[in-house]
């Protein structure tokens, strides 16, 4: 699967919402954990890089702690260049055709659509 950071950031947070459910069973909990494990590296590495622009922000502010609007621009722009960079990822799908009730709300499932199987059509 490829897809750009931002949109891996949301199926983590999916996957580990999705984790919390009873209802999985052990073929999907493996997915679920597995997925999250794949993903722990390019977020950790994401969030290195948005705490170096943080700091480089706090080091413009003034002695009140403000700090310029373009340099916030800045940082936003950088921010979002790496948000938008598309990874390569082996992420497994997740069947839920034999699960008869779900216990997670549907933006969890929406988080993570890319990722579920189609149901069956009958």
């Amino acid at each position: 699967m490829k897809a750009e950071l931002r949109k891996l950031i949301t199926m983590q947070t999916g996957l580990v919402s999705l984790s919390e459910s009873s209802k999985l069973g052990l073929t999907n909990t493996y997915a679920v954990a597995h997925n999250i494990r794949t993903l722990e590296p390019i977020i950790d590495e994401f969030n290195s890089v948005r705490e170096k622009e943080v700091e480089k922000l706090k080091k413009t502010s003034d002695d009140d702690g403000n700090v310029s609007e373009s340099s916030v621009k800045k940082m936003n722009t950088a921010l979002e260049k790496v948000l938008g960079k598309e990874h390569e990822i082996d992420l497994l799908y997740i069947d839920m055709s034999d699960m008869t009730e779900l216990d997670v709300p549907a933006k969890t499932v929406a988080q993570v659509i890319d990722l579920i199987l189609p149901p069956n059509k009958k």
